[in-house]
């Protein structure tokens, strides 16, 4: 894959996002008609991975400090660093630029006509929406504040959100910052503390029902002090696991919990039933990101920095058990595609450039979508709208 060279908002220089993937990765996002979303906050942006053709295509989204994503066959919702940014399925939009809307510009009335310098900008943008399958356009966006916005989902009672900050589980609307929904028990009060750096959100029946923890403490970032993670069960508050090392994204799927155990490069299964917990697979690096996929689970890993792990425990001479077993310099940022049965790796992509931590991964369901952010020329020209006339009001 070619570099990249897109600048990023507050950077001085540009990063490298090269990668290099196995043979088969983009063929198996072909045969799926899939395309992957991508979070990594140390590079301030979002990755769409796409295989059309059985060919890997890498776009970079400049966002700040993105984390938490979700996508669907509607939307595609991502976490930033003071907010959220949701996108919906535009498909009038996609209809008229397929049937030659914005082709030229010309044609537009006066009041819509574009500036000259932007017209081209415009025109090769509808010329991208063309070659996609489907085009996704930014809706909303939602101020938080700086609360350390985790794991995201939609459920029955609105988008969710693992506000790390405030120790609980939160939602999101347009009227409050966030509304406080649940915290571990062991926490006391909602404040801006990140007392155990609650992270992970599994999401069971329309309602958050599993997560992870850093800790148990109920001070001021007590987490630090050592890595004591939990896994939770938010119905019943029963500490299904806990002496779990920086665990992350829990994922539901047909009795069992898929979790990652970070520190050992892991990825572990938690039979509901029986209360075993099995690792499946353990990868060069530092785990972070599930997603479950029918028979696959697609993994994310990212490179162990001794001094951020300093950073995080700085009451210990904490060493990741990962990096007693391979060594930082060893570890690898990148995805992984495995067998959700066995662990067995299938297919693999590695980030060799700049980019060294991931977060997130969502599975877009088609092969070769378009997000256009609000800010881009073409956003002005896209409309979405419901007619509900009445006679007279």
């Amino acid at each position: 894959m070619a570099v990249n060279e897109n600048k990023l908002p507050n950077e001085e220089f540009y990063l490298d996002y090269s990668s290099r993937a196995s043979d088969n990765f983009a063929g198996i996002l072909s045969a799926l008609n899939i395309s992957l979303l991508v979070s990594s906050y140390q590079s301030n942006a979002v990755f769409l991975l796409t295989g059309k053709d059985s060919q890997l295509h890498c776009e970079v989204k400049p966002v700040n400090k993105p984390m938490g994503l979700y996508a669907d066959s509607q939307r595609i919702t991502l976490s930033s660093y003071n907010g959220v940014h949701d996108f919906i399925l535009n498909e009038p939009a996609k209809n008229s630029i397929d049937n030659g809307y914005l082709d030229s510009t010309e044609r537009l009335p006066k009041k819509l006509q574009i500036d000259e310098a932007l017209q081209q900008d415009v025109i090769d943008q509808a010329q991208a929406i063309k070659r996609s399958d489907a085009l996704y356009c930014e809706r909303f966006s939602l101020s938080t504040g700086v609360i350390n916005i985790h794991d995201i989902a939609w459920g029955q009672q609105g988008l969710w959100a693992v506000n790390s900050s405030f120790s609980c589980l939160s939602t999101l609307d347009a009227t409050f910052g966030f509304v406080a929904r649940w915290k571990p028990e062991f926490i006391s009060k909602i404040a801006p503390e990140n007392r155990c750096h609650l992270n992970g959100m599994a999401m069971k029946d329309g309602a958050p029902r599993f997560v992870t923890t850093f800790g148990k403490g109920d001070s001021k970032e007590s987490w630090r002090d050592g890595a004591t993670g939990t896994l939770i069960d938010t119905k019943s508050n029963e500490i299904l696991l806990d002496k779990l090392t920086l665990p992350h994204s829990p994922k539901y799927d047909d009795g069992y919990v898929y979790f990652c155990d970070s520190g050992y490069g892991s990825v572990n299964r938690y039979n509901l039933q029986t209360k075993n917990n099995e690792v499946i697979a353990t990868l060069p690096g530092f785990t972070r990101a599930i997603k479950v996929l029918d028979d696959l689970l697609i993994v994310g890993t990212s490179a162990i920095r001794k001094s951020d792990v300093k950073r995080q425990l700085p009451a210990t001479d904490y060493q990741l058990p990962i990096d007693k077993s391979i060594g930082a310099e060893n570890s690898i940022c990148g995805l992984w595609i495995l067998n959700k049965a066995t662990g067995e790796q299938i297919a693999h992509l590695h980030f060799d450039g700049e980019v060294t931590q991931i977060y997130d991964i969502a599975v877009i369901p088609y092969g070769s979508p378009s997000l256009i952010e609000s800010a881009q020329a073409i956003a002005s020209h896209l409309f979405y709208f419901s007619e509900e006339l009445a006679h007279a009001l």
